[in-house]
């Protein structure tokens, strides 16, 4: 993933990622309940309880610290996608590997859920953030290709398409939730979406019932 943009190369007295985290964890509790847009600074060093000149001295504006944060999602979404290995795993595999990897995802979407929102609606365009948002796109992708079964090949299909196909479900999906904000059944979802994903992969040979 690309490096955390912004206020990463300025000069930091020793403490400045224990501040960092601080400013960035209250960030997140502010945009949640005001929202990104209405969020101000104010409210922010409000949270963490820092000064405005604490702020300033890692963050030019409220701008730059959501980038930050944002970076902090990508860089988390990119090691979860990262764990998703389907090369090689059998049908019973498959719906317990996705099962478990779509409860973190879920959990990271939640956690994140404010920033996730403004990032999809707020700043859709913003060159970095989109960098970020398509290389994780791309990555889970080829992730998904991997579990495509035997038909696909045989009808001369390119996997990759059922990849993105399933890639792009499952981001809108997440930014559903995170734009809602509201609390949900994340093993529910999680058993509905490792069906849905198993069935396209295995074109309707995985079993519907998750065990254990």
């Amino acid at each position: 993933m690309m490096p955390t943009p912004g206020p990463a190369s300025r000069r930091r007295p020793p403490q400045g990622h224990d501040t960092v985290v601080k400013i960035r964890t209250a960030a997140v509790h502010v945009f949640r309940r005001a929202g990104y847009g209405p969020a101000r600074v104010d409210d922010i060093v409000k949270e963490a309880d820092v000064s405005h000149g604490t702020f300033y001295l890692y963050f030019r504006n409220k701008d730059e610290l959501f980038r930050t944060i944002a970076a902090h999602v990508a860089s988390r979404a990119g090691h979860l996608v990262r764990e998703l290995d389907l090369a090689g795993a059998s049908e019973s595999e498959l719906l317990h590997l996705l099962y478990r990897w779509f409860v973190k995802l879920l959990a990271l979407t939640q956690e994140y859920g404010p920033v996730l929102g403004g990032w999809l609606t707020v700043n859709p365009h913003d060159p970095v953030l989109s960098t970020l948002a398509n290389e994780t796109f791309e990555d889970l992708a080829a992730r998904l290709a991997q579990g495509v079964r035997d038909p696909f090949h045989d009808l001369g299909e390119d996997p990759l398409l059922p990849g993105m196909a399933l890639a792009t479900m499952i981001t809108r999906f997440c930014a559903n939730i995170a734009s809602d904000g509201e609390p949900v059944d994340a093993a529910r979802i999680a058993r509905s979406l490792t069906e849905v994903v198993a069935t396209v992969l295995t074109v309707g040979r995985a079993s519907s019932t998750l065990h254990g």
